[in-house]
């Protein structure tokens, strides 16, 4: 079969777990290469000493991390047909690699992510973490509101950001949005960006996930996870509302839409000290 390649894209920097997570990829037949794009040389040296064949090295070390900016430069330099997104303290398993390569390869207009992200350590921070879903209504004539609503918590969480998909798609929609810094939301704007654009959004599969502090999350930009992830949600919206549906690999001229009316309802809990300023808070008349 054409266009069957798998390859991985895995951004890294600091993060010891790297290790565990390459050798789970390559115990799969599936995984044709991974690619690490990677802040730290010496982190990556040890993986490359175990299958050299399958591994190849994005050398990032002289830019700060960034993840969307780091998948970007892994999407722009990406051989395989179809690409799958992994952070580096996820153990992959045969099945899940399967279902995910399965609906991407036959489902051309599809994004799939990781249903179930189980923790290694149960009573890891990450599951009692306040959560924010995104939900799309759609009017007719290209109306449509984006409500960011508050989730309860479970024993489980999806893993949005461990994505697969083709990538024609990606370059499509622009890869990701650079100006989202530090942890948080970049898998849930790309996303929302690619439905708005067309695109389905499915999920299947688990994986584990590496536990670990919350210290590791912004080790680079010294801010609290919530807080750079709840002003990625407000940078998110701001450039969602105003037409800007394409990521930071788009050329400017290309990220202006606007034959789109978006409007944006947030909760409470983001909307404290927010400058609303031009941009649209409501529904869609």
């Amino acid at each position: 079969m054409t266009g069957q390649t798998l390859e991985v894209l895995l951004p890294v920097k600091g993060r010891e777990s790297l290790a565990s997570t390459v050798a789970s990829l390559l115990e799969i037949n599936r995984v044709n290469l991974i690619t690490i794009i990677a802040g730290d040389e010496q982190l990556v040296l040890p993986c490359l000493q175990t299958d050299s064949q399958r591994i190849r090295i994005i050398d990032l070390s002289e830019r700060e991390f960034n993840k969307g900016a780091y998948l970007n430069a892994g999407i722009k330099a990406a051989t395989g047909d179809i690409l799958l997104v992994s952070d580096a303290d996820i153990l992959w398993n045969d099945e899940t690699i399967m279902q995910l390569w399965f609906e991407a390869f036959f489902n051309c207009d599809l994004i799939v992510w990781v249903a179930c992200v189980q923790e290694s350590q149960p009573n890891e921070r990450a599951i009692n973490r306040p959560r924010f879903v995104p939900y799309l209504d759609r009017h007719p004539e290209n109306r449509f509101t984006l409500r960011i609503e508050s989730e309860k918590l479970s024993a489980t969480r999806p893993g949005c950001g461990l994505i697969c998909t083709r990538r024609q798609n990606l370059l499509a929609l622009g890869g990701y949005n650079e100006e989202l810094i530090g942890w948080g939301w970049e898998d849930r704007d790309l996303a929302i960006r690619a439905q708005l654009l067309g695109y389905r959004i499915s999920s299947c599969g688990s994986v584990i996930h590496l536990s670990h502090s919350d210290s590791l999350r912004n080790q680079f930009c010294g801010r609290e996870p919530l807080v750079t992830r709840n002003d990625n949600i407000i940078r998110s919206c701001r450039a969602i509302a105003s037409g800007n549906l394409q990521g930071s690999l788009a050329p400017k001229a290309a990220n202006n839409n606007k034959s789109y009316a978006i409007a944006i309802d947030l909760p409470d809990e983001l909307k404290q000290g927010l400058v609303i300023g031009d941009w649209a808070i409501g529904k869609v008349e």
